[in-house]
């Protein structure tokens, strides 16, 4: 008889940016300044000005600008592109109002001794997700591999990426295991609906409250900060 524990019922994909943390408006400051390098552009040059982040993919952001630029974009640029973002963000963190968001280590804590699997479903890339990650000393709690989850890496749009990391990490939990998808916007309700995920909305991030709740998802909270409010509703 294996005494190895039961495999996970329930597989947990946290978004990042205003889910778990902040940024300060250093990703966005980080890419532009990657891209300025890039494409030679001058040191006043923001070519993320305009786009969307809030629920994008950096795939769909870095695609687009390139597009915009009239450059060709593919693996080994992405490559390249991503590499050089994660070390200019790594140094931005640094010096930028970066904030954890209230509720997410004691959260964490209590979710690491569940019996669930902790990922990500996140529109980063993945070297960068764990750069934020890791600023805040949360990059323990979940895996750094391709098997860590869902990323910005593997889609344009969530649904695509969502389904890829969720391809991923199914064989690590139970067959039958529920999913559960945790974000801050109607595009992580949105894709976690294509998964067939319950969803779990905080209104601590880019979209306000009333935006979360049209899109109707399965429990809507302010943020993290009560622990039993969000406890029962991931794990109920």
């Amino acid at each position: 008889m294996s005494d190895d524990p039961p495999p996970p019922r329930r597989i947990l994909l946290f978004d990042i940016d205003g889910t778990l943390l902040t940024s300060g408006g250093a990703g966005r400051r980080a890419m532009d300044q990657v891209f300025r390098r890039c494409f030679g552009l001058p040191g006043d040059a923001r070519p993320t000005d305009g786009i969307d982040f809030a629920g994008a993919s950096d795939l769909r952001v870095v695609r687009e600008i390139f597009d915009a630029h009239g450059r060709a974009f593919g693996p080994a640029q992405q490559e390249r592109f991503a590499a050089l973002f994660a070390e200019a963000l790594r140094a931005g963190m640094q010096s930028r109002p970066a904030r954890l968001l209230p509720g997410v280590v004691p959260l964490l804590d209590r979710l690491r001794a569940a019996p669930v699997l902790l990922a990500l479903g996140t529109g980063n890339f993945r070297r960068t997700a764990f750069v934020k990650l890791a600023h805040f000393g949360l990059d323990g709690y979940f895996d750094s591999s391709p098997r860590g989850g869902a990323f910005g890496d593997d889609g344009v749009n969530r649904p695509e990426f969502l389904a890829a990391g969720l391809a991923r990490v199914r064989p690590l939990a139970a067959p039958d295991a529920d999913v559960v998808v945790i974000g801050d916007t109607p595009l992580d309700i949105e894709g976690g609906r294509s998964i067939g995920a319950r969803v779990v909305a905080v209104a601590s991030g880019f979209s306000p409250r009333a935006e979360l709740a049209a899109a109707a998802p399965d429990v809507l909270l302010d943020d993290l900060a009560d622990l039993d409010a969000a406890l029962a509703a991931i794990l109920g």
